[in-house]
């Protein structure tokens, strides 16, 4: 699956990040560092994404511990390296 990141004042895709293997439920971008993505997939996955910004994208890393699909994902306002996410599965995971 791919997360397409659009340029809405140029009417332009700006990237294309493509890993997911499933439907993409949610996304969150870092609140402090806005070159960081998180991705949450029904493939049971996180997928966080550095310098989406830039040609140079690349996937930093992939999350797993979910038994179930990942029906979101947020990183916590107070604390940037900190990202909280539920899944189908019934849990709520906290990954620092």
């Amino acid at each position: 699956m791919l997360i397409v990141i659009w340029d809405f004042i140029e009417d332009a895709v700006i990237r294309v990040l493509e890993g997911h293997s499933d439907v993409i439920e949610d996304i969150s971008f870092s609140p402090n560092n806005n070159a960081t993505i998180a991705s949450a997939s029904r493939d049971r996955t996180i997928r966080l994404w550095k310098n989406w910004l830039y040609p140079e994208t690349t996937e930093c890393s992939t999350l797993l511990g979910h038994e179930a699909r990942v029906t979101c994902c947020v990183y916590s306002p107070l604390n940037d390296g900190r990202l909280l996410s539920a899944s189908a599965d019934r849990t709520i995971r906290v990954w620092d």
